[in-house]
């Protein structure tokens, strides 16, 4: 096969367009409550104790940098599948581990299980969830060869 001819892809079912669609309008999601984190924290935390305000306050720039990594590889990700990329993969897999960082740091070593109590368990347990479900998503992808490019 010569440069000049195009390459042949495999066709997708629709519902990996669905996929690809509700990753990114999730991830976009997840801009948006960063981006309210950032701005408006003081008016989100209007219902919380003082002790969990305390909690969410004590966060580091890091936590918010890999929060930040973490939607804005997911966009990426998301927008590459999409385009049916390969680089799909790099971007998920960089969404995931920066999750998994941030998640653990805040819910179990900065505390947040016991400030927030077992609900406040369930958000970064779906995150984690989804995150997982991208990854493995992606791989599946690859190996039936929808992301030619």
């Amino acid at each position: 096969m010569s440069q000049d001819e195009p390459k042949t892809t495999t066709p997708v079912p629709r519902w990996y367009w669905a996929i690809g669609v509700i990753a990114l309008i999730w991830n976009l999601m997840g801009c948006d409550v960063l981006l309210m984190e950032l701005f408006y924290q003081e008016e989100m935390m209007v219902d919380f104790t003082e002790e969990q305000k305390e909690w969410s306050r004590s966060f580091g720039a890091w936590v918010y940098v890999l929060w930040a990594i973490s939607v804005f590889s997911g966009i990426a990700g998301s927008i590459n599948l999409l385009r049916r990329k390969k680089v799909a993969r790099v971007f998920l897999d960089l969404s995931f581990v920066s999750i998994f960082i941030q998640m653990g740091y805040t819910m179990v070593i900065a505390g947040g299980l016991k400030v927030m109590g077992p609900t406040g368990a369930i958000m970064p347990l779906i995150i984690i969830l989804i995150a997982t479900g991208l990854v493995w998503f992606v791989r599946f992808a690859g190996r039936k060869e929808w992301l030619p490019v």
